[in-house]
């Protein structure tokens, strides 16, 4: 039986420190979470690229196989960890911290993320038509416009901030292939986790832009919260919290941090 593979990561911060994992999203890797890892030097910061991009672009092989993705992931992370994911990458952190015994893992935060992508009469996402727009618009020499107009529904017109990280870490970005890209639609539009996130056995707390155009913020209605599940809405920011209200984001993570790792003492 072969072993999971493992994923390609950058590291920084503190290596003494507890490990802090940050999984991205769809499109852009984990080089534009930098930011986040900038707000915890303290920590032992893995800033792990899925299969198809950056220090796993070698993996691009299995970025269709979800499954697989998973498991890649489940076997990179280290035992102890905090585990912060943005948007699509959730699906692939839900899945891997159902496969890791909860002990091995402190905590999960998704950032704009949903366990089930597209919407449905009962649940919040993504209409249909807008995933069939994004398969028809993708095309191999279409890649970097399609990534760029993706950027653009990220951030607020207003935040200029936001709009210069996002577009200066775009400029000299490569670019992972059509079939990843066209790979990782796929999967948005049929993989559904709501089941393994409600049976999670770690602390949960899910974090929402109240003007994010990708993932609606009425979600936090359908998540409800549990003894081991918060939800907060940044009233103020779109897809990337974290760059739009930053010194909040920090601070409504880190009270997050300090109640599990109290708790967990």
């Amino acid at each position: 039986m072969q072993e999971p593979y493992t994923l390609g990561f950058t590291r920084c911060g503190d290596p003494a420190g507890q490990p802090l994992c940050l999984i991205h999203g769809w499109g852009l890797d984990s080089s534009f979470l930098l930011p986040i890892a900038s707000m915890f030097p303290e920590r032992d910061v893995y800033l792990i690229d899925l299969p198809g991009y950056g220090k796993s672009r070698h993996l691009e092989a299995i970025s269709a196989d979800f499954d697989a993705c998973s498991q890649a992931l489940a076997a990179t992370v280290p035992a102890g960890s905090d585990v912060m994911t943005v948007s699509m990458g959730s699906l692939y952190a839900i899945k891997a911290l159902s496969l890791i015994p909860a002990p091995q893992v402190s905590s999960l935060v998704t950032i704009c993320s949903n366990a089930r992508f597209p919407c449905d009469p009962n649940w919040p996402g993504l209409s249909s038509d807008l995933l069939i727009k994004c398969r028809t618009m993708l095309t191999p020499s279409r890649c970097r416009r399609l990534l760029h107009l993706f950027i653009k529904l990220q951030t607020i017109d207003n935040h200029a901030v936001g709009a210069e990280f996002m577009d200066a870490a775009f400029k000299n970005y490569q670019l992972p292939s059509y079939q990843v890209l066209m790979n990782g639609i796929t999967l948005a539009s049929f993989v559904d986790v709501r089941e393994e996130l409600q049976y999670l056995k770690v602390p949960c707390l899910q974090l929402f832009g109240g003007q994010d155009r990708l993932v609606p913020a009425s979600l936090i209605y359908a998540l409800k919260d549990t003894d081991l599940r918060s939800s907060y809405i940044f009233a103020r920011s779109a897809h990337n919290p974290y760059l739009t209200e930053a010194a909040l984001f920090e601070q409504v993570v880190r009270e997050f941090f300090d109640r599990v790792h109290s708790f967990l003492r």
